[in-house]
Formats: structure tokens, C-alpha cells, sequence
């Protein structure tokens, strides 16, 4: 019983008129989904546009994973790189990678070694492993302790 009640809740959680509600009522999760869902075509017909509205209002709510798809969906990297940023200071591990290594490769802003190596470092203690390597590969640097 308890699993049938679950798999009901998932299926809301997924429905893209469900999602739609919970976003107009500034539920920055359910603006991430829709815009996911949007981006693929889940149940809503793709809309990469619409997808990018999505993310962008799941950002301004602070959800990480609506910042991430937004800076994803942007295509000029000096754009990108401040919602990175942005994700990044929000505790978003794979955002910290994505904006230490545009900064790196001087991808969206001059290179910057110094703030490269510490957005690597804050990704790699926020578990992310890409992170992790990269800062090893850049900077030979091994994973730094735990604390923020």
C-alpha cells in the first residue's frame, strides 16, 4: 500500500500540469523539472526556450539544479559563466567545476588562475570528483580537506 502511494506521488511530481502549478506558485524544484522536461520533450512538446525561462525562474527561487540547467542552456560563455558562479556560491559542487574550469581555459573572461583553483577546490570539497581531477590536472593539487 505504502509503495502504491508512493509511485502516485512520483507520478505528480512528474506530471508536467502538476509541475506547471507548482511553479507559478514559485516552487523553484518544480520549475527545474518542467524545464528538464521541457528540454527533452517529457510529456510537453520541446521547447528549448521555454526550457530556458524555466530555468532561469528556478535559479531566481535558488534552486541549484534550475541555475545549473540555466547556465547550461545559455550558449555565450560570458553569460554562463556568472550563473555558474552564482550556482557555485549556492553549494551547486558541479557548477564550481563547470566556472573553475571556463576560468582556466579563459572560457566567458580572461584567464584567472587564482580563482580557478578555488572553485576547483570548493568542488572537490563539495564531493564532486571532476572537480577533484581537475584541480589535480591543473594545478597538482590532491583533494583538499572536507571543511568548507
Amino acid at each position: 500500500m505504502a509503495a502504491l502511494a508512493l509511485a502516485a506521488r512520483a507520478s505528480a511530481a512528474s506530471d508536467p500540469s502538476e509541475l506547471s502549478k507548482s511553479c507559478e506558485a514559485n516552487d523553484g524544484a518544480a520549475c527545474a523539472q518542467l524545464a528538464k522536461a521541457y528540454l527533452r520533450g517529457d510529456g510537453v512538446r520541446k521547447d528549448l526556450k521555454h526550457a530556458a525561462k524555466l530555468a532561469e525562474k528556478a535559479c531566481l527561487l535558488q534552486d541549484l539544479d534550475g541555475c545549473a540547467l540555466q547556465a547550461q542552456l545559455l550558449r555565450d560563455p560570458k553569460k554562463a559563466l556568472p550563473v555558474f558562479r552564482e550556482a557555485c556560491q549556492l553549494g551547486h559542487a558541479a557548477s564550481c567545476t563547470t566556472a573553475g574550469t571556463m576560468l582556466f581555459r579563459a572560457k566567458g573572461a580572461p584567464k584567472d588562475e587564482a580563482t580557478s583553483r578555488e572553485l576547483l577546490r570548493r568542488a572537490c570539497r563539495l564531493g564532486d570528483e571532476p572537480g577533484c581531477r581537475a584541480l589535480k590536472a591543473n594545478f597538482g593539487e590532491e583533494r583538499p580537506g572536507a571543511s568548507q
